[in-house]
This record gives structure tokens, C-alpha cells and sequence, in this order.
């Protein structure tokens, strides 16, 4: 997840970002304007499905 300081929020699975070689200008993920920073970079865990317990 990559929140910006005006509040832009991007969440995106990993598998998603492709792999790209040692001689290129990597790749972006978010696009920001003139003024906007990124200030915050975290690593959100996959959400586990919820198992419904029977009663018996």
C-alpha cells in the first residue's frame, strides 16, 4: 500500500508489479502531482477467507 501526504491511497498484490532487468529506470507505481510526496509504504497481509463454524 503507498499513501501519498494528499491522501492518494494505492493498494496492489505484488504479483502484479512486473520484474524488469538491472539497465532500465524501474516502474512506477503511483503518479503523483508537482507537490505531493509519498509518505508512507506498507506491507498489507492477504486477508484470510472467514470459516463459518457449524453448531451441532
Amino acid at each position: 500500500m503507498l499513501i501519498s501526504t494528499e491522501g492518494q491511497m494505492i493498494r496492489m498484490p505484488v504479483d502484479q508489479i512486473r520484474v524488469i532487468g538491472r539497465a532500465t529506470k524501474g516502474v512506477r507505481l503511483i503518479n503523483l502531482d508537482q507537490n505531493d510526496k509519498l509518505v508512507s509504504l506498507a506491507k498489507v497481509a492477504e486477508e484470510e477467507p472467514e470459516v463459518e463454524e457449524s453448531a451441532d
